[in-house]
Parts: C-alpha cells; sequence; structure tokens
C-alpha cells in the first residue's frame, strides 16, 4: 500500500479575522506617517481611490471602503488601477501579483490582508467569503 494522503496545513480565517486586519490596513492607510512611507510622494487626503486585485480583492475592498467611510474619508472602488490609487489583495502568495502591479503602478501602494512572504507562513489561507 502507498503512504496516506496528507492534508495540507490550513489558516482559517473568520469574518472577525478579516475585519481586525482591515482595521489594521485603515490605520495604516490614515497614518500619515505611513502613508508618506508606503504612498511614494502621494499627499494623504480625505479622497482615496481603491483597486481590487480581481477575485480575491474584491471583498476586502469593500470591507475597507466601509471602514474608511466611517473614518470620515471619501473614497469608491474603482474598475481599473490608476496613478493614486490604494490597491487590496486577500493574500500575497509567491509575490507574483503584487509585483506586477508594483511594476506597472509604482506609485500605487498595494495592501493586503496576509501575506505569506513576510510573515513566514506556510500554511494555505481560507478566507471566510472561500467556505
Amino acid at each position: 500500500m502507498g503512504e496516506p494522503a496528507t492534508t495540507p496545513a490550513r489558516m482559517n480565517l473568520s469574518w472577525g479575522d478579516v475585519a481586525t486586519r482591515v482595521n489594521s490596513m485603515a490605520d495604516m492607510i490614515c497614518d500619515p506617517q505611513a502613508w508618506n512611507n508606503l504612498a511614494r510622494g502621494h499627499t494623504l487626503n480625505t479622497y482615496l481611490e481603491i483597486y481590487p486585485v480581481p477575485r480575491g480583492g474584491i471583498p476586502v475592498a469593500s470591507m475597507l471602503l466601509g471602514v474608511l467611510l466611517e473614518r470620515n474619508m471619501t473614497t469608491r472602488i474603482i474598475p481599473s488601477p490608476s496613478g493614486k490609487c490604494l490597491i487590496v489583495d486577500d493574500v500575497v502568495d509567491s509575490g507574483d501579483t503584487r509585483r506586477r502591479y508594483q511594476e506597472r503602478y509604482p506609485n500605487c501602494p498595494f495592501y493586503t490582508v496576509v501575506d505569506k512572504p513576510l510573515n513566514n507562513i506556510t500554511q494555505w489561507v481560507v478566507f471566510p467569503w472561500e467556505e
């Protein structure tokens, strides 16, 4: 008989986990010092555009939009990236997607809920909208 199949370890995030991480993302966006470090010269003001990386970025952008509106930021989700938008995604896995967007839109900060390489996460990440 062969070896038993192994199930890869999973990191299951709840809606609460994602909300906490999106709130932290909003804290960074609303902090002028952090913004200046990430936005490469763009000035933080009360109007922001958010571009969600298809598909995982869509629920993240929706949640972030709500949090920023609660903080009196005027913001909207846009259908394609522009020169002064935030780019959001659910997860950075290999980093290829982030790299492609940063090369094409170097002045747009890239935010993610889970950055696997940065945080040495090896598990498969499962978001609540995937279940």
